[in-house]
């Protein structure tokens, strides 16, 4: 912000930075009473207002620029289009992916019903293969039958007991991707969520390259067609930005020896460099939590005892009043604020008026004069 320590008035005579010699609106005599206030007028660059960064989140080629430098913009009012046809392609291929993960989970069920009936045939021959192996074991010990058909026989018990064990193993897979239960649902199954989230994110991507304005205002440093964006965050490489027209306010960096008497919800006076016949009005909306010298990058340390007292400023959001018809503010003006803390002042003695009366017009003081009663 800037601080320009003494501000020129508009009557020509010079103010310091403390004060000003021009007391605020409204300042007069209110039951036989003088009402003398202090209002501090400082050199403010014009507060803030909503400033939108706009960037892209997918890179591409812009295609088309719908709006112009210094547009006034509504809320999802498009700005620019980005070449879509590879996110129209990416979208189709994921779509594609999800129909092919839901027939390939169908398949993977029909697959573990398929071992199912291969378990009960592994199982009905096992059966059988121990029956005759069973009949041989007796006819060997009597040669009724030959070794070498015992010796078949029992082998082809072995195998079948071992194809069981081989086809419960395919069935533990098969259940295995299937999420543990056979009987899933396709749209609860991790492949087609995973699938889905892919079309998703596709889909996305694509509604993306319609860029839309953040907030409502004026559109600033609008593109060109054919730039090439990339998709990455607002800080690192913005495209354009929308500026705020309305619902302005002011940040003004008083000093903390001004802040006695100020409180949120007192009034304020604004003018603006840029027309010095119009006033604005407003209110102290919030004092900040802290003087600005507590967020700078490296904050000052006064543990070293090598210490010179600087007087803090502290930051004041000063909300502006909407002037219908009223000259267009914008973000950036160089402002001046009066704040009317209504805090009456001590009258000075009338024989120390002539002497010290000039010098507190020029500091920017307007004292009670002796004779102005004091409220009660």
């Amino acid at each position: 912000m800037a601080d320009g320590g003494s501000e020129p008035r508009r009557d020509g005579a010079p103010t310091t930075g403390a004060a000003s010699s021009t007391p605020a609106p409204g300042t007069g005599t209110a039951a036989g009473r003088k009402i003398a206030r202090r209002p501090w007028r400082r050199l403010r660059r014009w507060g803030k207002g909503d400033k939108a960064t706009v960037a892209a989140e997918v890179p591409g080629a812009i295609v088309s620029v719908e709006v112009k430098e210094n547009q006034h913009v509504d809320k999802g009012d498009v700005l620019f289009r980005i070449d879509d046809r590879r996110y129209r392609i990416a979208l189709a291929a994921a779509e594609a992916n999800v129909a092919s993960v839901r027939d390939q989970i169908a398949a993977q069920k029909a697959a573990y019903r398929e071992r199912q009936m291969e378990l009960a045939r592994a199982r009905t021959d096992a059966a059988f293969a121990r029956s005759e192996f069973d009949r041989y074991s007796k006819l060997v010990s009597t040669s009724a039958v030959s070794r070498s058909s015992y010796d078949t026989a029992r082998h082809t018990l072995d195998a079948a007991e071992q194809t069981i064990h081989v086809i419960e193993q395919q069935i533990a897979g098969a259940r295995a991707a299937l999420a543990g239960d056979p009987d899933i649902d396709v749209g609860h199954h991790p492949s087609y969520l995973a699938a889905e989230a892919a079309r998703d994110r596709a889909a996305y991507d694509l509604g993306k390259t319609v860029v839309r304005a953040p907030i409502a205002g004026i559109a600033a440093n609008t593109p060109e067609q054919g730039e090439q964006v990339t998709g990455s965050d607002a800080f690192v490489n913005p495209v354009m930005a929308v500026i705020a027209d309305s619902g302005l306010w002011i940040e003004a960096n008083f000093k903390e020896t001004d802040l006695t008497h100020v409180r949120p919800g007192q009034p304020a006076t604004i003018s603006v460099d840029a027309f010095p016949a119009d006033d604005w009005h407003g209110e102290v909306q919030s004092i900040g939590p802290a003087t600005g010298a507590e967020f700078s990058v490296i904050p000052l340390q006064n543990a070293t005892g090598n210490w010179v007292k600087v007087v803090q400023r502290v930051p004041l959001r000063i909300a502006v009043d909407a002037t219908p018809g009223g000259p267009p503010l914008r973000i950036g003006m160089s402002t001046a604020v009066e704040i009317d803390t209504g805090h009456s002042r001590a009258a000075l003695p009338d024989f120390l008026g002539p002497v010290l009366g000039p010098v507190l017009a020029w500091l920017g003081i307007e004292p009670a004069p002796a004779h102005a009663a004091t409220k009660p």
